[in-house]
């Protein structure tokens, strides 16, 4: 999407689900498209800035070997993120005061910068 320049991801599969049910496999997204939960999801444009929050069940055992209970960390993590948030929560992490609270600081930070450089996002080329 060539409109979006900044994103916040919670929860997001990435690199698709390892299961999937068959009602599940493709859902619908804006017009004339469909999204494979199995499948790895769009690209994300060079210019666009991103975040991820990733919901973390349990905190014994490596991060990267972590799964929310729907999505495991490999999916969910995305190189080239200005910030990686890991919470211990399920799936639904963005119900969380600590999620809430890092995506009001996020959006706060957003709004500082623009303010001050008049620019909507220049990290995102060195971030990547």
């Amino acid at each position: 999407m060539p409109h979006v320049e900044r994103a916040i991801f919670t929860a997001a599969p990435h690199q698709g689900i390892p299961f999937a049910s068959s009602a599940e496999q493709h859902r619908t997204v804006g017009r004339n498209r469909s999204v494979d939960p199995r499948s790895p999801s769009c690209p994300i444009g060079p210019r666009v800035c991103f975040r991820s929050i990733i919901a973390w069940c349990r905190c014994s055992g490596s991060l990267e070997d972590s799964d929310d209970g729907v999505v495991p960390y490999r999916s969910a993590h995305l190189a080239g993120a200005l910030s990686e948030k890991a919470i211990i929560a399920g799936h639904s992490v963005q119900q969380t005061p600590r999620a809430i609270l890092k995506i009001r600081r996020i959006l706060h930070e957003d709004i500082e910068q623009i303010d001050q450089r008049g620019r909507v996002c220049e990290e995102a080329g060195s971030a990547k």
